[in-house]
């Protein structure tokens, strides 16, 4: 067990049962665990404290109001989100799936229908969640997860607020 699982799990308390670590991107973590009051495996996203800047806090707030406010099929929704000292998490559910990444470096090419579904599903989410002022701005494979038939998109990590970035302001140079 690392130090930051530790530290996570001293901080979630009871709630959470921290798993093992999934993986990470450029300023986050990712957990499987299980919430103990439903008994059910959820994912939760942190940001460690060495990433944890003005700039990349501020980020990581942002990512998580973004995302709670989404509610759409084929959005992975937000179930929690929390501050313990210096750790910042949200928490999702688990999506036991594949990412489409995955499915594409398993099986080269998808089949049409395949294709033609998933881009309708990801249409119609980033429809959505630009009516609601947001955008993604990284939809990639890595980000879309696969799994009952359907698409769900997920890390809004570099999402950013259609009216800010319409005003020209900026929380980060990218």
């Amino acid at each position: 067990m690392t130090d930051l699982q530790a530290r996570l799990r001293a901080a979630l308390g009871d709630a959470y049962q921290v798993e093992r670590e999934l993986g990470g991107g450029g300023m986050s973590r990712v957990f499987l665990a299980t919430e103990a009051s439903l008994h059910r495996a959820v994912v939760i996203k942190l940001l460690p404290p060495e990433f944890a800047s003005e700039v990349s806090e501020a980020r990581f707030k942002q990512e998580i109001e973004l995302a709670a406010h989404l509610q759409h099929p084929n959005i992975l929704p937000v179930l929690s989100a929390g501050a313990k000292g210096d750790l910042l998490f949200y928490v999702m559910p688990f999506v036991s799936g594949e990412s489409l990444r995955h499915r594409l470096t398993r099986e080269g090419k998808l089949p049409v229908a395949d294709a033609v579904r998933i881009l309708h599903e990801m249409a119609d989410a980033l429809a959505y969640a630009h009516a609601e002022g947001v955008i993604h701005r990284d939809v990639k494979p890595e980000n879309i997860l696969l799994q009952g038939g359907h698409a769900v998109l997920t890390d809004f990590g570099v999402a950013r607020a259609l009216a800010e970035s319409r005003s020209g302001g900026r929380l980060t140079d990218t």
